[in-house]
């Protein structure tokens, strides 16, 4: 595959299981036996859509970078399957409403606590899937 131009996020967090396990839930592809044992604390996990995450593992000892009660991190996921996630994660949306709302910028998201503490964002245009959905209508 011809490499693009792009930005990919790396991920601090303290579980590299816990949080493998995470985005294998948003769609992540679970990573071989043998990239499991290649990298020991830097883990690269890849989407069907083409997206990617890097998840690094902190020890406790390294200082300054990651407090789960404090985490800056943020992700925000783009994917046409928000509603069928919003299902997935619905004991886990921090949101009032517990399921994918259309927010006043035009997308249908959600938003959950990742791995220590990350806050993630799944969304996709609510105009899109609405589209989509009418079109299947035959509308």
């Amino acid at each position: 595959m011809p490499h693009q131009p792009r930005i990919t996020t790396i991920l601090p967090c303290t579980s590299m299981t816990s949080a493998t396990q995470f985005f294998i839930r948003l769609g992540f592809t679970a990573p071989s036996d043998e990239a499991l044992k290649q990298w020991d604390s830097y883990l690269l996990l890849s989407h069907p859509n083409g997206s990617d995450i890097h998840l690094r593992e902190v020890s406790v000892d390294e200082e300054g970078w990651l407090d789960p009660l404090k985490n800056s991190f943020g992700i925000y996921v783009y994917t046409p399957d928000v509603e069928a996630l919003a299902v997935e994660f619905a004991d886990e949306i921090i949101e009032s409403a517990k399921n994918a709302e259309v927010k006043e910028w035009g997308m249908l998201e959600f938003s959950v606590n990742g791995p220590d503490g990350c806050l993630v964002r799944v969304g996709w245009s609510a105009e899109d899937i609405e589209s989509k959905k009418r079109a299947a209508q035959g509308k």
